[in-house]
């Protein structure tokens, strides 16, 4: 009875998954994540639910396990609020940056612990995804069916690919505005969606092996119903292939053809590398049939050489280096990345990095050494366990299967260096869930009477040892998992409130703005602060109001932006703001010494070295405003020539020096023009009696 009530609402919540979140934009926005984090909880209430009634609990015993729990602590120490003594032991760089104005106070690794909570929340879900996959899927049926629901999904999602590209008007689902350049079926970038086929693809890959290789083991015969499914999936397999290539994603072109040729080095067994060799032989035969017929069209757009990406990725991961070396220990912080990298750029001004393109590079900044260990050593004993178990297997359909899901686990793992697939939701979620069905795969072993055994060590927990002691660990985790619902719920409430107030608090008039008392939406309090001590000082700023009424606007953005600068302490446009609220004021120390924080904190902020510059000029420091204003219109060539000219021009009229702000030889006519209407005006002047 309990099979048949509560093994469908997992398995349904399970593909409700699978299915929806990539067609919800990945799941990147806060609903998307903040849905899957509820339904995990779901899935974990329905899990415990099942054990209890079930009156018993299975796990494989593995030292994963430990590793995995070690891991989980280290995270949890990031949020934690530390003494500064501790924090300097810890992170002498984070302890630096945390004291905001020299004072002494309680801080944790993760400076913007509101990400931390985000990315807390994602890997909580991940991580329970796993133990419960690993943990249900004890019938092999059950889990060749998810390698179907695998491949429909990646087919589901290549078909509308195709279709939104036949019919494309520049949004997503036709109504969805995006400013990303390489958008692609309802992923926001070509690359994750490439991500998720290379799961799809090992799923599929993995069923058409299990057909095929009792033929090619010659321990049994192809029959007409096995000939028809293997040449069916053998188009289900071209078919996502065919889309990967339509996608453009190069990463992902090459991961496919890495795991291809890397995953039958790790095979011992020749009859599963001819298998693996013959099922991508069909596949790239059907491939190359289906583009001959269509032309290059899946080629338009590929180039390598002198792509500008490259020398992205090349510049960022050097520049992520450097950060490592900082935070070599303990890491930055989860999901504080994007927080601290700004100080440690050097080129690509104007681009604001979120991601290294590398999710092992971004591990290692934001966990340093001990947390990127701790996550080799789970992924290390996890993929040792899966080999030693394929290489006892002699089931077919079981080493099939477990190769397929292999070879989907390794190109996506592949992807990982020059990407960043893993912390897109939807993707982590299949990745997590695919490598609990390999392993699930690999360790079940169907004997001849039909009893289901395991090829690992599993423990079995029953109720009958102690009812009270087993009854009250469920009920504490299904209180946890209503508290992580709770959770996970109000961040993604707090994340659309700020959103709402974010697009509506900018058309208010100035005088309800310099009166607002903004409701802190709790996360982002240090945010609503800055945006509004911004909105302020534009309307301070304003030539037709009275100099007291300016002076008001001045001193409530100047509090409002010191407010969230000591909150975001490592967000050098927060302290530049508030520099140049203390400058309308006329607190020049103060002023400059915020200004050369936000430039330290931000140094290829050119908004920021601009203004830094003409408080330069303001207070009469000539080499200053040169060295800034140059740097300035260096990373932001937009600057207007004309208008620093006219500010560099109140210190001096020296013409070689003026030439330093120039930009290329481009600018040359330009500034010989200005020049010479300046020298004419400062003629006319002089002739004047």
């Amino acid at each position: 009875m309990v099979r048949r009530t509560l093994d469908p609402w997992i398995e349904g919540v399970f593909v409700l998954l699978l299915f929806g979140l990539p067609f919800a934009l990945g799941a990147v926005e806060a609903w998307g994540y903040g849905a899957m984090e509820v339904s995990v909880a779901v899935l974990m209430a329905l899990f415990l639910v099942r054990g209890w009634r079930r009156g018993h609990f299975i796990w494989f015993a593995s030292p994963m396990n430990v590793w995995l729990c070690a891991f989980l602590l280290l995270v949890l120490l990031h949020g934690l609020p530390l003494p500064p003594a501790m924090l300097a032991r810890l992170s002498p760089r984070t302890a630096e940056i945390a004291a905001s104005d020299g004072a002494s106070a309680w801080s944790s690794l993760a400076l913007n612990r509101t990400l931390w909570r985000e990315e807390l929340l994602k890997g909580i879900a991940y991580v329970a995804t796993f133990l419960i996959a690993a943990n249900w899927f004890h019938d092999p049926r059950r889990v060749k069916r998810f390698f179907f629901y695998f491949g429909a999904a990646g087919a589901s999602l290549t078909l509308f690919a195709l279709v939104q590209l036949a019919f494309w008007n520049g949004k997503l689902f036709w109504r969805i505005e995006t400013a990303s350049a390489f958008p692609f079926g309802p992923y926001v970038n070509h690359n994750h969606f490439a991500g998720f086929i290379e799961l799809a693809l090992g799923a599929t890959l993995g069923l058409l092996l299990a057909e095929i290789q009792p033929a090619l083991s010659r321990r049994a015969q192809l029959r007409d119903e096995a000939i028809a499914r293997a040449l069916l999936l053998a188009g289900l397999g071209a078919l996502l292939l065919i889309g990967l290539l339509l996608s453009r994603s190069r990463g992902g072109i090459v991961s496919v053809l890495g795991a291809s040729a890397i995953l039958p080095l790790v095979l011992r067994r020749s009859d599963s590398r001819r298998a693996l060799f013959a099922a991508l032989l069909v596949l790239a035969l059907l491939v190359g049939g289906v583009l001959m017929l269509g032309s290059g069209i899946a080629f338009e757009r590929y180039q390598f050489a002198g792509d500008p990406s490259v020398r992205y990725r090349l510049a960022i991961w050097r520049e992520t280096l450097t950060l490592v070396r900082d935070y070599w220990q303990l890491g930055c912080g989860l999901g504080n990345f994007a927080e601290i990298f700004p100080a440690y750029k050097t080129g690509f001004a104007g681009f604001f990095t979120v991601h290294p393109e590398n999710d092992y590079l971004q591990a290692l900044a934001e966990l340093g050494v001990i947390g990127f260990g701790l996550l080799l050593a789970v992924i290390v004993l996890y993929a040792r366990g899966v080999l030693r178990l394929l290489r006892q297997r002699r089931d077919d359909q079981a080493r099939g299967l477990t190769t397929g899901g292999m070879f989907g686990l390794l190109a996506l793992s592949l992807h990982g260096l020059y990407d960043f697939n893993f912390h897109i939701p939807a993707n982590a979620f299949a990745f997590v869930l695919m490598a609990a069905m390999t392993q699930a795969i690999a360790a079940l072993h169907v004997r001849s009477n039909g009893e289901i055994a395991f090829l690992v060590r599993a423990r079995r927990w029953t109720r009958e040892r102690s009812a009270k002691l087993f009854t009250g660990i469920v009920l504490a985790g299904l209180l946890g998992a209503i508290g992580y619902a709770a959770l996970s719920l109000r961040a993604a409430i707090h994340h659309q409130r700020f959103l709402a107030w974010f697009r509506t608090y900018r058309v208010e008039p100035p005088e309800q703005a310099l009166r607002a008392t903004d409701r802190l939406i709790p996360g982002y309090e240090a945010e609503m602060r800055h945006w509004r001590a911004r909105q302020l000082f534009d309307y301070g700023r304003l030539p037709e109001r009275p100099r007291l009424q300016q002076y008001a606007f001045f001193e409530r953005a100047a509090e409002l932006a010191q407010e969230a600068a000591f909150a975001r302490p490592a967000r050098g446009r927060y302290w530049a703001l508030w520099a140049r609220a203390l400058a309308e004021l006329g607190e020049r120390e103060r002023a400059l010494w915020a200004f050369e924080r936000a430039v330290r904190l931000d140094p290829t902020n050119a908004e920021i070295r601009y203004d830094l510059g003409r408080y330069a000029v303001f207070l009469g420091d000539r080499e200053r405003a040169l060295q800034e204003l140059s740097r300035a219109r260096q990373l932001d060539p937009t600057l207007g020539l004309e208008q620093t000219l006219d500010l560099l021009s109140q210190l001096t009229d020296d013409e070689h020096l003026l030439r330093r702000v120039l930009v290329g030889e481009e600018e040359a006519a330009a500034f010989t023009t200005w020049y010479r209407k300046r020298f004419e005006r400062a003629k006319t002047a002089s002739d004047r009696p």
